[in-house]
């Protein structure tokens, strides 16, 4: 369907733990659905996690009203991919950021990481200071 989107994983240090940032934004606006985009985020943060080290997160975008609308479809990606890459574990966090706006936000890790309770406490300190 000619649609093209940008995915980045920026590094990033929270608290006491490494993780990366995910941002995913359509090239050009667009108003067409593609499935493969779907199949395709799940694939490159999945292959990403298989290294039980590696902590992905991310906040829904607030700027244009439809966070919420994100987190949905972020939840629906993780409920599809569970039976495929059930190593891959969530943690949702939502919270008020210093200006009264609502944030979702997600982390996601191997389930296989000893340390998995650890950064997750590691995010909810952090994300908390937004």
């Amino acid at each position: 369907f000619n649609v093209e989107y940008s995915l980045t994983l920026t590094s990033y240090q929270m608290g006491e733990v490494r993780v990366f940032s995910l941002s995913l934004y359509p090239d050009k606006e667009t108003n067409v659905f593609d499935y493969r985009v779907k199949n395709t985020v799940v694939r490159i943060i999945s292959e990403f996690l298989r290294t039980d080290t590696n902590v992905v997160f991310y906040v829904c975008d607030i700027e244009d009203e439809k966070e919420d609308k994100r987190h949905k479809v972020f939840e629906y990606w993780y409920s599809k991919q569970t039976e495929l890459h059930e190593f891959i574990g969530k943690f949702n966090y939502v919270f008020k950021s210093r200006n009264n706006y609502t944030l979702n936000s997600s982390i996601l890790y191997n389930k296989d990481n000893y340390l998995s309770n650890f950064i997750i406490q590691q995010f909810k300190q952090e994300i908390g200071i937004l």
